[in-house]
């Protein structure tokens, strides 16, 4: 085999890659596994995923101790690499369909004991570069580079999704919010078609304040305190089309404040995740998680599935000559 086969072999192999590298929705639950890798400019890719969510988090991730929800969502997304002045670069979109049962205990007089809401939750936009170890490449670079340590400075900005005043139960949260995220990716080996990654991502979500709240709580105003969040992965590639994952996300703070008036409802939790994936083509990947609350204060508790397909596009430069 010469030369010029053995770099379009590489090319095509790590196409076969890209669908498990560029994922990641977060609703509360992190990013999860291979988000935080670099990867070439010049990619496009949209991301679908089914979560399921039995939780006592709100859809705007408020603790509500006495609150059952269930939450299903289906996030869509849509990503594109670029590089500036020789940095990787991304800008995504996330929008984000859901529904929500809601079951509460001891409910006042009046209020049933299951609420109902459909419609579209809170979603982002995002943009990531490259800091430390994190060069814009082309495609063919990329396939002959080899894996190095990374950071990516990530800023999200999140809308919020339907709303209404009068409604008891919301998907969205009537307010914005920044996240900003160092995403940091470990290579624990260089041989890429066996690979095994630790990501770590520190961050931290800042609220606005919501200044119509629903009726229900009769308040004027509701705020909430910024929330930690510590998002790990440790994932290894057992051939070219399977992965696994353990996951382990800390989430700190979040304290609602009423009318000035601190509520007794910090978030503090750790919860723990199983991940697999299998590429079904060379742009199509699927990717299924379990995970739940391992521990947490103030009976914090939270459970999910999480499935996904992604599809990816890149553009191959022309072949070479033979």
């Amino acid at each position: 085999m010469n030369n010029t086969q053995l770099l379009r072999e590489k090319k095509v192999s790590f196409l076969l890659f890209l669908c498990l590298l560029l994922t990641g929705t977060s609703f509360a639950q992190g990013d999860g596994p291979r988000s935080g890798l670099l990867a070439p400019a010049g990619v496009f890719g949209i991301a679908t995923k089914y979560v399921n969510l039995s939780t006592n988090l709100s859809p705007a991730t408020v603790l509500v101790k006495e609150a059952d929800f269930n939450i299903q969502l289906f996030p869509v997304s849509a990503f594109y690499t670029f590089k500036i002045k020789n940095q990787f670069a991304q800008v995504l979109g996330v929008v984000t369909p859901a529904n929500a049962k809601l079951g509460l205990s001891g409910t006042a007089p009046g209020i049933p004991d299951e609420l109902n809401a459909n419609g579209i939750a809170d979603g982002f936009v995002g943009f990531k570069v490259g800091m430390v170890g994190a060069p814009g490449l082309s495609l063919k670079e990329f396939a002959e580079s080899a894996p190095t340590f990374s950071m990516f400075s990530y800023v999200r900005f999140w809308y919020s999704g339907k709303y209404a005043r009068e409604e008891a139960l919301n998907l969205g949260s009537n307010r914005f919010t920044i996240q900003y995220s160092l995403p940091m990716a470990i290579p624990l080996g260089q041989n890429r078609a066996r690979m095994t990654w630790l990501e770590i991502t520190p961050g931290i979500r800042f609220f606005t304040p919501n200044k119509e709240p629903q009726l229900l709580i009769q308040k004027n105003e509701v705020k909430q305190r910024p929330l930690f969040q510590l998002e790990t992965h440790l994932s290894h590639n057992f051939s070219k089309k399977f992965w696994v994952a353990a996951n382990l996300h800390y989430q700190l703070g979040g304290t609602s404040v009423l009318d000035g008036v601190k509520q007794d409802n910090q978030i503090n939790m750790l919860g723990g995740s199983f991940s697999a994936g299998y590429k079904l083509l060379p742009f199509l990947s699927a990717s299924a998680d379990y995970g739940r609350r391992i521990f947490g204060d103030n009976g914090v508790n939270s459970r999910m599935i999480r499935a996904g397909l992604v599809f990816t596009y890149a553009k191959i430069e022309p072949k070479d000559p033979d």
